[in-house]
């Protein structure tokens, strides 16, 4: 009925020379029919691929999750074994015990903790092995031998020194599986003294854990496989058979089945015939550092059923809408595109939801995130990860990752393969090696810790990797604390232990004690601290705790003496403090070793002895004045320099009366040197004063004054240092007299008088001399002025001494100190015409002196004499009858010898000897 109508719309729409016919009608129902065939099986596909990749999704990250979850099992299970085999008060009771087994208390502690153990963490049983792995302590009273498994493990673990994990096992007593860890004690021992085993059920955390599934399936299953020789074993119960674990075995030839593909290395997505022969779609990867294999797997019927439920339906709307008329057809297929249309868009807002829950998690966590697209190109950065790398989130989107996430080795300091890359290339989840670094962008370092995941798309095409990381420099640090606590303590050269408050028993004494007191751990742990302090008693001992015991105080300090393994004694300093922890009470003792405190007391006692002795016999004036400016102290010495009594104020004598030298002015009060050094705290040193002492003598001092501080820098008193120089300033009064008398003796001698010092090479030979010293004579003899002179050099001013008898004479004196005396002709550059001088050089220790006299005018007289004896000689020779002539000439030489000071040389010029006589004798 409906298709007339329908052909007539259709049909007024049309020009009337185009009207539709019946067949063209039929065609045109035809190809709609084909058309919504064609729509229905396109829908139909892309729901199936959709569900499909839906459920391969949700494999993979089921399979990941558990794989993870194991892992973390794992480690957690190896972080328990490797804490109570390294802890220190585990290992001294441990040793503590094996050395004697019998004690009845060590062994019901023993396995109190071991019971803890059991119950916190939640294991089947914990054992204490010796190293070849015979039973010594289990929590479990009715295990009273091991099997052949766990003693092999324990015994591996005691000869490698390392942690061991077994495979699972089935007890051959129990006809349970189990797990087995084995630890050997860390004690410094090779073998290690004992190993500790952990027995774990599976059935209470690891098999539940494997066989949940998040999601409502009736299909759905997770199994955990291993491969065995040339068959897979499965380790867990199965959904689907009631064979217990480890006994469904299947040959790795039938390579159909996931676990087979899995146990030969196969990872990733898998279709094939699980253990019923059904067939399955699976997820399969391996759980790294075990020889386990997680398949992750679901019908593929449970897959289809959806399917099939859908294409019945396209199919009866498909054949419906065939026999309907065009407009039901129409509507129908209206209907359908847009309930199509309404699917697509709720799809792509539930994607998208679920985008915006996934990026609001990721930027929520406390963890650094970086998202990457299939070429390795960043697409996210969590705030973390911004705060990490350095790269806000706008900078790093489109670059490399390697350029964003840059980490070195912390130990060979060279760059680390991205682990992106490890992704992309391998298909699988990677973690980062220990002790990586990452370089922020500043520069800094952070040590890290990150696994990286692929980015699966609906397909399984890996279109991206996520990589989550966090930066472990609180945790190293933490960890080095304790570290570093635990080293310092048992290094300290203090002697560091620990006792029962009960028992007194010591439970703990470092490497200092044991080195100080010569006993070994063992011999310590038996003893108490009685054993060491001969001092005490026991009652006398519970004396002295009593205040810490009742909490009247929180730490007691106190001297005694301890006592060595060979018998010796030394004083010790005390320090206890009282711990209380659930219940359990222990004393801190920390000791110090004051036998050089105690020397150096002694030593200041002898050196106070001697001082006081000095301070007593010392000729110089010692004073100590308090604060106020009162002399409160004084030697003998200081007494007598001011004629006063040891202990005096100033109101007891009145006011000190000083005089500053060499000003003579007189001192005020408040300007003496020790009022400026209690007031203002400055030393004075050197301070000459004339002083009118209080017995009514003048005395010359020297006064010093230095303040005395306290620990906040302010002064407490005063020392004062007196010294009596009347006599050394008086000698000095003196010989500065003497010397001006001698300068000016000097000055007015008719001589000459002048100091040189000799000028050496690096050779140690003199090639000069420089004047220190002239008289006004030798200023006239040389012409010049003596300020011009001092300081000069003689070779600078004279150039012409240089190879004259003078300069060699004044080299001679200087080098052998013997004097000198010389007669020779001196030219000056002041003066034209040459100078007689004698000079007589002399040493004065390193200089030498020159006393000069001018002799010129006896050297001219003498030259006039010599003139005259050769005229004589001539005359006698033409004239030797001219007696007259010769007495003239002789009374001629008298004179001139008379007028030099000399005696005659003719006794009787005028007494008429015979022209024969010897004329010039």
């Amino acid at each position: 009925m409906t298709f007339p109508k329908f052909s007539q719309r259709f049909q007024s729409n049309l020009p009337n020379s185009r009207r539709v016919s019946g067949p063209l009608l039929v065609f045109l129902f035809t190809a709609l029919a084909l058309l919504f065939v064609s729509a229905g099986y396109w829908f139909y596909t892309q729901q199936a691929q959709s569900l499909h990749a839906q459920k391969t999704n949700e494999l993979q990250s089921i399979a990941a999750l558990k794989v993870q979850q194991i892992i973390r099992w794992r480690m957690e299970r190896l972080t328990d074994a490797r804490m109570n085999s390294t802890s220190p008060f585990f290992n001294q009771a441990l040793q503590k015990w094996l050395a004697d087994p019998t004690d009845d208390r060590l062994t019901a502690e023993l396995l109190e903790r071991l019971q803890m153990i059991t119950v916190q963490e939640e294991y089947q049983n914990v054992i204490l092995t010796d190293p070849q792995g015979n039973l010594l302590l289990s929590a479990d009273p009715q295990v009273t031998s091991l099997e052949a498994d766990t003693q092999k493990l324990a015994a591996q673990a005691a000869a490698s020194g390392e942690i061991r994990m077994a495979d699972f096992a089935r007890s051959a007593v129990s006809g349970k599986v189990t797990l087995a860890i084995a630890a050997p004690f860390s004690d410094g021992q090779q073998p290690p003294a004992a190993v500790i085993v952990f027995q774990i059920d599976p059935e209470e955390y690891l098999y539940p854990l494997i066989q949940s599934w998040p999601v409502p399936s009736q299909s759905a299953e997770t199994l955990l496989v291993q491969k065995q020789g040339t068959d897979v074993l499965f380790l867990n119960t199965l959904r689907f058979r009631s064979d217990p674990p480890l006994t469904i075995r299947i040959p790795l030839t039938e390579t159909q089945v996931p676990a087979v593909r899995a146990a030969l290395g196969r990872t990733g997505e898998f279709e094939g015939l699980d253990y019923r022969g059904v067939q399955v779609l699976s997820h399969l990867l391996p759980i790294p550092d075990t020889p386990w294999f997680m398949v992750a797997k679901v019908d593929q019927a449970e897959i289809l059923t959806g399917v099939r439920s859908l294409g019945l339906t396209v199919l009866l709307v498909v054949l419906l809408s065939v026999l309907m008329t065009a407009v039901l057809a129409v509507y129908t297929f209206n209907h359908r595109h847009r309930v199509l249309l309404q699917n697509l868009l709720m799809e792509e807002q539930q994607r998208r939801q679920a985008q915006e829950e996934t990026r609001t998690t990721l930027y929520s966590i406390g963890d650094g995130v970086i998202c990457t697209d299939g070429a390795g190109l960043v697409t996210l950065l969590n705030p973390i990860a911004e705060a990490l790398t350095g790269w806000s989130e706008a900078e790093a989107k489109g670059k490399p990752l390697a350029q964003i996430f840059h980490i070195i080795s912390e130990e060979t300091r060279l760059r680390v393969e991205n682990p992106v890359e490890r992704v992309l290339r391998e298909g699988s989840i990677v973690g980062l090696a220990n002790r990586t670094l990452l370089i922020h962008r500043d520069g800094g370092e952070r040590p890290i810790v990150d696994s990286s995941a692929p980015i699966r798309s609906a397909e399984g095409k890996i279109t991206g990797v996520v990589l989550v990381f966090r930066d472990q420099t609180e945790e190293r640090a933490a960890q080095r604390e304790r570290a570093l606590l635990n080293f310092t303590i048992s290094t300290s050269l203090n002697e560091i232990y620990l006792f029962d408050a009960q028992t007194l028993r010591f439970r703990f004494a470092n490497d200092g004690a044991i080195k100080n007191l010569g006993y070994s751990m063992d011999q310590l742990h038996g003893m108490t601290p009685l054993s060491l302090k001969p001092e005490f008693t026991a009652e006398t001992f519970r004396q002295k705790l009593e205040p810490l015991l009742s909490h009247d105080t929180a730490n007691l300090v106190f001297e005694t003496f301890h006592q060595r393994a060979d018998g010796s004694r030394y004083p010790v300093d005390v320090h206890l403090q009282l711990f209380e922890y659930e219940g359990e009470q222990v004393f801190l003792a920390v000791i110090n070793d004051i036998t050089e405190r105690r020397q150096a007391e002694e030593a200041l006692r002898k050196s106070e002895s001697i001082f006081k002795k000095i301070f007593e016999i010392l000729p110089i004036g010692l004073w100590l004045a308090d604060k106020d400016g009162t002399l409160i102290q004084g030697n003998p010495a200081g007494v007598k320099i001011w004629g006063m009594e040891p202990k005096v104020s100033q109101s007891d004598y009145g006011v000190f009366k000083a005089r500053r030298l060499p000003s003579g002015a007189e001192i005020a009060p408040d300007d003496w040197a020790l009022a400026h050094t209690v007031n203002e705290g400055v030393t004075v040193v050197d301070e000459l004063l004339e002083i009118d002492a209080f017995d009514g003598k003048t005395k010359i001092i020297l006064n010093y004054s230095a303040p005395i501080l306290d620990s906040s820098g302010q002064v407490e008193a005063a020392f004062v240092v007196n010294q009596d120089v009347t006599e050394r300033y008086q000698a000095e009064e003196a010989l500065q007299a003497s010397e001006e008398r001698f300068r000016v003796a000097q000055e007015m001698s008719p001589d000459g008088f002048t100091i040189l010092h000799p000028l050496k090479n690096d050779k140690g030979e003199i090639i000069d001399f420089t004047w220190i010293y002239e008289n006004q004579v030798i200023a006239r003899i040389n012409g010049r002025d003596p300020q011009e002179v001092i300081g000069k050099r003689v070779l600078d001013l004279f150039p012409t001494y240089r190879g004259t008898s003078f300069f060699q004479a004044y080299i001679h004196t200087a080098l052998t100190g013997n004097p000198e005396i010389i007669e020779d002709v001196y030219v000056g550059d002041n003066f034209s015409r040459p100078k007689w001088l004698r000079l007589v050089i002399v040493s004065m220790g390193e200089d030498i002196a020159v006393h000069a006299q001018d002799i010129t005018v006896r050297k001219q007289a003498e030259m006039r004499i010599n003139e005259q004896l050769n005229e004589l000689k001539r005359w006698q020779k033409a004239t030797l009858g001219r007696e007259g002539r010769v007495l003239e000439l002789k009374r001629e030489v008298n004179e001139l010898l008379t007028q030099m000071g000399q005696p005659p040389r003719y006794h009787s010029p005028d007494s008429g000897e015979s022209q024969h006589d010897n004329l010039l004798s």
